[in-house]
């Protein structure tokens, strides 16, 4: 054990443990510069201090003096390498050899942010779990901050395309970007000079609100598959399983070495769509959700039956926003999700004369106007804008009042009174992707109602409660 291999693997220890230097020392009766010293290699603990430092990091003492991190670095950077040989490969199917510069920029932007040895371990264990749903017949959605990304999509780990809004032929793989469209999903139908009718997708989504928390992913499944992958974790090298908060019966996976979370739930909204598919013989991936009557039936509050859509709160919200597209649909799906933006906020905002585009109902609404000023005074890091929307949406500001800095630098950033004070009444934002979501799998079920209503009422009279309770 050289004095720099365990530099590394303290300092590694220490920030999976959330513990600054200042504290470990503190817990070791030392001060923070011993701690220092150690990580920069300068220096190593006595011996008689290891045992406590091992117990204060939650490893074993072996492992401590192994360095069992520097172990498995090879490991984590074949996983890395080849996560990015499968996205590379996926780019390449999806767009050809040379993809436009805005899908180059975007992919580079997240090869040099994603760092952590965690997430590449993650991302290999439900490349692997894709695998196996693949040859089952059955389809799964990651949630967690870290599958908002661009790479996960490709992988089709997530539905949901981060890009700006574009066309995209499937045949001879021409992109256009729209610069004037808020999403994909609102622009007009179009062919390409190729004959073939061009893809609707983008949803614009920033990388920078991928914040950094644990490695925690959950998987969305239907019943069946939901027990594959229960039991795909437990038999996985270094798995340990523990109870699920008020449900036995499912449970977390941890894995220590890096540090990750994982478990898999039925819901009752993946066992519908499996049902559907299976009862009409029609892949979910094969329709045409974005069908004009598709739309216009949803922008006419005509949901009923429907997941989340379907729901009389986002009935309510539909009737009273009169939404004029997709982009808003799920704007209002964030304020059915979010805590503390409507009542008393938003509605207020809304019958005074704000636009519902210009609500905040999910966490890109907070950050995205924040960064935007800053770019306007010449600002490239916007970290600023990171924080106030974390500190807005786990309530800090709700709780503890906003600080007299944080209001006069927005207030500098000439962001209205009106926006600052909406901050501060939120208890919980949504995640844009997850709404772009919610909203596209109500279209999914509408189309299956229309097209096969026996099928569809007959699949959702057996789910429809449990899904709304679940809401």
């Amino acid at each position: 054990m050289n004095s720099d291999s365990f530099g590394l693997y303290l300092y590694e220890l220490r920030r999976r443990r959330g513990l600054s230097q200042k504290r470990l020392g503190e817990l070791l009766g030392l001060s923070g510069k011993a701690v220092s010293k150690w990580e920069c290699g300068l220096s190593m603990p006595q011996s008689g201090i290891l045992p406590r430092l091992a117990d204060v990091l939650n490893v074993s003492l072996d492992e401590l003096l192994s360095c069992g991190w520097e172990e498995n670095w090879k490991g984590n950077n074949r996983m890395k390498n080849e996560f990015w040989n499968r996205v590379d490969s996926a780019v390449r199917e999806k767009y050809g050899e040379n993809p436009p510069l805005t899908v180059v920029n975007r992919l580079e932007t997240e090869r040099n942010e994603l760092q952590n040895p965690s997430y590449y371990f993650a991302m290999h264990i439900l490349g692997e779990l894709k695998e196996l749903a693949d040859s089952t017949g059955h389809r799964f959605t990651v949630y967690g901050y870290r599958t908002t990304a661009f790479a996960p999509y490709l992988l089709g780990l997530n539905p949901v395309n981060p890009l700006p809004a574009h066309y995209y032929c499937p045949k001879c793989r021409t992109m256009e970007f729209v610069a004037d469209c808020t999403d994909g999903y609102d622009l007009p139908p179009k062919t390409c000079p190729c004959g073939t009718p061009m893809h609707r997708d983008g949803h614009s989504i920033p990388p920078d609100v991928t914040v950094q928390d644990p490695e925690y992913y959950g998987i969305l499944t239907d019943c069946q598959f939901s027990e594959s992958a229960t039991e795909f974790f437990r038999n996985y090298p270094g798995a340990s399983e523990t109870p699920l908060k008020n449900n036995a019966n499912k449970f977390h996976f941890a894995f220590r070495n890096p540090v990750v979370y994982l478990h898999a739930l039925s819901q009752p909204i993946r066992e519908a769509m499996f049902l559907l598919e299976r009862g009409t013989n029609t892949s979910a991936d094969r329709i045409d959700y974005l069908a004009h009557d598709i739309l216009e039936d949803l922008l006419n509050a005509d949901c009923e039956g429907l997941p989340d859509m379907g729901l009389r709160f986002s009935r309510q919200l539909i009737e009273r926003c009169k939404p004029r597209n997709f982009a808003q649909l799920a704007k209002i799906t964030g304020l059915t999700h979010s805590l503390g933006l409507w009542l008393d906020n938003g509605k207020d905002l809304l019958d005074s004369g704000i636009p519902l585009d210009q609500l905040v109902s999910c966490r890109e609404d907070v950050y995205c106007p924040i960064r935007d000023a800053m770019i306007r005074r010449g600002c490239t890091d916007y970290g600023f804008a990171v924080t106030v929307m974390e500190n807005a949406r786990r309530g800090r500001y709700l709780k503890n009042g906003m600080s007299e800095s944080d209001r006069a630098l927005l207030l500098d950033l000439e962001l209205p009174e009106w926006f600052i004070d909406s901050l501060c009444k939120c208890k919980y934002l949504f995640l844009k992707s997850d709404s772009v979501r919610y909203t596209r799998d109500s279209m999914i079920f509408l189309w299956y109602k229309l097209r096969y209503p026996e099928v569809f009422w007959e699949v959702m009279k057996t789910y429809y409660d449990e899904m709304c309770s679940r809401y």
